[in-house]
């Protein structure tokens, strides 16, 4: 109805402000942390690298996925998505091998082509059974790598793949 006591006729407790909720002011300061760690990240020279892999925030999906992986498992797909696999062009890279060709494709087809993480997963003719069964699993969009990152079930077809592929 618009009115109001007077400030002088209330008794003192009920003129001092009243008392945050300490639960709020905890999820007021976590939404603000994650809200500048967000702006931190979209400012990094990493986020471009990696939002073509994941646009999620935290690699919620990778977290949800590694706990149905092994170790060994959730070990190769981190390699995979910093692009620190074991793949010639990386080992060339950091100097533990000579050249950066895959070794199968020379051998088997005279072809010089550079091992990296995109052509073990999607070209490499050495793999095509595995890469049959891991395409037949996750559907059309097999070949998109964003597509495979964006669900935990893929990612752990995937793991399931690099690990049948030694």
């Amino acid at each position: 109805m618009g009115k109001t006591s007077m400030t002088d006729a209330l008794p003192h407790f009920l003129c001092q402000p009243l008392p945050k909720n300490t639960s709020a002011m905890k999820q007021e300061f976590h939404e603000r942390l994650k809200d500048r760690w967000k702006t931190r990240w979209k400012n990094s020279p990493h986020h471009n690298k990696f939002s073509c892999i994941d646009d999620q925030f935290l690699m919620l999906n990778f977290n949800k996925a590694k706990d149905n992986l092994t170790r060994k498992q959730a070990s190769l797909i981190v390699q995979i998505r910093t692009g620190h696999a074991p793949v010639n062009n990386f080992l060339h890279r950091i100097k533990k091998r000579e050249n950066a060709k895959c070794d199968s494709c020379l051998e088997n087809l005279g072809i010089e082509v550079t091992e990296s993480i995109r052509h073990f997963l999607f070209k490499c003719k050495t793999y095509e059974r595995e890469r049959h069964t891991f395409a037949r699993s996750i559907g059309r969009c097999s070949k998109d790598f964003k597509f495979i990152m964006s669900k935990p079930k893929n990612i752990e077809k995937l793991a399931k793949f690099v690990v049948e592929t030694k």
